[in-house]
């Protein structure tokens, strides 16, 4: 399983989305497996898909509770990279699974350019395997910053998630950050600023979860 963040908000902003599965030696091109991602929720949209470009998303069969939606970068045999664009302002997280021989080292790659205005710039990540314990070091809660955590749930059940800070002097006083609910087949991105009252500029986050599964990413 892997999941991938919402890439970004600006309407500048180009994404490219790359799969991969490595052929193993003496491995056939008719292997059978599945490989591919789906739009996940905005945990605040009460569950229902926005629709999407070309009015194309939304349009699939129910994954689970709540995830619809084309598939997104599906690959079709080991060894061979599939990649998609994207240019969607509102470009959802995704949530996927592999299976048969498609699986082992399985990896997406989501990579988005912003060509203008306050956030312009480059940012890579690659999609990351659900887990409980996730450690970003080099954030910031700055006022020049605007640093996210996107929190993704990829399971049929709620998950439950603390956000923990550390500067230089230990543990920042960040109540707002206990007991943060994922819904099931949804993402949260929280601003790390709004966690404490004072800024800091160089801190390390901790997203531990109490209950469920997620998976974490930092965009700063």
């Amino acid at each position: 399983a892997l999941v991938c963040p919402a890439p970004t908000s600006s309407e500048l902003g180009e994404t490219t989305y790359t799969a991969y599965t490595p052929q193993a030696p003496g491995q056939g091109g008719d292997d059978k497996g599945a490989a591919e991602l789906l739009p996940a929720h905005h945990a605040d949209d009460g569950g229902e898909d926005d629709g999407g470009e070309d009015g194309d998303r939304g349009k699939g069969d129910a994954r689970g509770d709540a995830l619809t939606g084309d598939p997104v970068v599906p690959l079709a045999k080991p060894g061979t990279p599939v990649s998609e664009d994207t240019s969607r302002s509102d470009a959802p997280a995704l949530i996927g699974v592999a299976d048969g021989a498609l699986a082992p080292g399985w990896t997406v790659q989501q990579t988005t350019a912003v060509t203008a205005g306050d956030g312009r710039g480059l940012l890579g990540a690659s999609c990351v395997a659900p887990g409980t314990d996730f450690w970003f070091p080099g954030v910031s809660t700055a006022g020049d910053r605007q640093d996210y955590v996107h929190l993704t749930n990829p399971d049929s059940t709620q998950a439950v998630v603390d956000l923990e800070l550390y500067g230089e002097n230990g543990r920042l006083e960040a109540p707002s950050g206990e007991s943060i609910n994922i819904p099931p087949h949804s993402t949260k991105p929280v601003l790390l600023s709004t966690l404490v009252s004072k800024p800091t500029i160089n801190v390390t986050l901790h997203a531990a979860v109490r209950s469920g599964r997620i998976g974490a990413s930092v965009q700063a």
